[in-house]
């Protein structure tokens, strides 16, 4: 749309213009007896004519369209080095120059985790199935107040499979 715009404009401009070269290129014959070299001169400075209108129209053209914005230059940053900072009721100045001294990582080894028993795993797992069990219980209320059916037939089942799940596990843990 925009290139539309653009090439219709350099059209309408380079006609005017053209029509005003050649009403005073008439006006000049008329008033001067007919010679070939003023014919010659027309016939060459209209590729030069169309030349300087298609310059003149992609510069405006670039202006309209440029989102470019220019920001004033920034003050150096040797004459000003200090960045203050409000802390919480403390006002802390940082010099931005000042180098930070390079350190090497200390290598730190982590020792192992502990090693659960089959025990102890058990029992973390009955613990996570109660929680999910209380989970569902709340949610199976929930939606017994709503009266929605699906949620009370599907939060039903969650309670059912908690249930048995807690019961295998702790079957498992006598076991132990």
């Amino acid at each position: 749309m925009k290139l539309k715009w653009l090439v219709c404009l350099a059209a309408a401009s380079f006609i005017h213009i053209a029509q005003a070269e050649t009403a005073k290129t008439n006006i000049e014959a008329a008033s001067e007896p007919a010679s070939a070299p003023a014919v010659a001169s027309i016939s060459a400075s209209v590729p030069q004519v169309i030349d300087d209108e298609i310059s003149r129209v992609w510069q405006d053209s670039s202006q309209l369209f440029n989102d470019t914005v220019l920001l004033p230059p920034v003050p150096d940053a040797a004459t000003n080095n200090k960045v203050q900072a409000n802390l919480r009721n403390q006002v802390a100045t940082f010099h931005t120059n000042m180098r930070i001294p390079s350190q090497l990582a200390k290598i730190v080894s982590l020792p192992e985790p502990k090693k659960l028993t089959q025990r102890e795993v058990l029992q973390q797992e009955i613990s996570r199935e109660k929680n999910a069990l209380l989970t569902a219980q709340n949610n199976l209320v929930k939606a017994g107040k709503a009266k929605n059916d699906a949620a009370i037939k599907r939060f039903g089942m969650q309670v059912a499979d908690r249930i048995k799940n807690m019961q295998a596990l702790q079957e498992e843990l006598r076991r132990y």
